[in-house]
């Protein structure tokens, strides 16, 4: 059995009985009966090689959808396939701070970049030393005033990320967390995050536009784009809106984010659910009065532009999922996926793989 408080969600793992109770969870709700949902869900596994939770991320039990819709969504290993042909140099794009560095050379809008944080391989954007306390005091103190946002270089899900205010106490830099009052001295901070391997990646925190710090003010909320080169130009597959919950810094669902479908021609909230796999409906935005049809996105054909572009600049790569960020000047990429971009999009844009696919004459096989 589960908590209704504590849903299980994607990537956590799924016992029988925790089937049976979902199951049953969905059928009260309008789904199809429980029994059925437990056959689909098992025959799309052996079948298709579906997994049981992608079966209720993609909301397959819902009695409006037809056999063929779920057969023909990606399973991940079919999907893993995919993205391995379309992108030989996925595993180097991983990497945020070649993201960064990419985005910045090819003119593509993002946060402005303060450096790498690594004990042995740090440096800043002007060059400096960046491994040690001494040395992040140093880069910093150019900062003072500033919000910044420190990342796991090679992390996902929103995982292990903070945000910072730089402040200055006469010669000494200290960090004000964006969730505590207290300051830190730049050496607490760095021994929290010297031992890890990968470094991370210092940057500017992004001032989102209004109209999305209203839906919620305390994560910069984020255009998921993907995006996939055809035989002759690039084409967007789908688009989605991630909503931080109330208090929380990220606006992944893995952080309890919430999953805001999109009219894609207009930029338009059509519904709001919840990232687990209970996908619960909200009628309106958490902590607001705000509803779908009180919210339009601003910049929105130029952010979907800007995904097509981003695309188009990265060397050697077919598919891609895009974080946009908008801005009071427009739009901006955080990050891109292309590693295995957005096998969960399909789900939060509605629409099966291979069919999206096929229609926009996309490359299968």
């Amino acid at each position: 059995m589960f908590n209704d408080s504590k849903p299980p969600r994607f990537m956590q793992p799924m016992n029988f009985a925790t089937l049976v109770a979902l199951a049953r969870w969905h059928a009260a709700r309008d789904g199809i009966p429980a029994w059925r949902q437990i056959l689909e869900a098992i025959t799309l596994r052996l079948l298709r090689g579906h997994s049981i939770q992608y079966y209720y991320f993609a909301r397959c039990y819902r009695r409006s959808l037809r056999w063929q819709e779920k057969w023909h969504h990606f399973s991940i290993p079919e999907y893993d396939r995919l993205c391995d042909r379309l992108n030989p140099h996925r595993a180097t794009f991983r990497f945020k701070t070649i993201q960064k560095c990419l985005f910045l050379q090819t003119g593509i809008p993002t946060p402005h970049l303060i450096g790498y944080l690594h004990t042995n391989e740090g440096w800043s954007s002007t060059g400096q030393r960046l491994c040690d306390a001494n040395d992040l005091s140093t880069v910093l103190a150019g900062y003072v005033g500033s919000d910044i946002i420190i990342k796991d270089a090679h992390g996902s899900g929103g995982e292990d990320c903070h945000a910072f205010t730089v402040v200055g106490n006469g010669a000494e830099i200290l960090l004000r967390s964006g969730r505590q009052a207290n300051l830190q001295p730049t050496s607490s901070i760095f021994s929290l995050l010297a031992s890890h391997k990968h470094g991370y990646l210092i940057e500017s925190r992004f001032e989102q536009h209004p109209q999305l710090a209203a839906l919620n003010e305390s994560s910069v909320n984020t255009i998921r784009v993907l995006v996939a080169r055809a035989a002759r130009d690039i084409k967007v597959v789908g688009a989605f809106l991630r909503v931080g919950s109330p208090g929380a810094l990220v606006d992944n669902t893995a952080a309890g984010g919430l999953i805001v479908k999109l009219d894609e021609q207009r930029g338009v909230p059509l519904e709001i659910t919840t990232g687990d796999l209970c996908r619960r409906q909200y009628s309106q935005f958490p902590g607001t009065e705000l509803r779908c049809a009180d919210v339009q996105l601003p910049f929105w054909q130029e952010t979907l532009q800007l995904a097509v572009e981003t695309l188009r600049r990265l060397p050697e790569t077919g598919i891609a999922g895009l974080d946009i960020a908008i801005g009071i000047d427009g739009p901006a990429v955080l990050e891109i996926n292309t590693n295995s971009p957005s096998i969960l999009g399909f789900a939060s844009f509605d629409k099966p793989g291979r069919m999206i696919f096929k229609t926009l004459d996309l490359p299968l096989n």
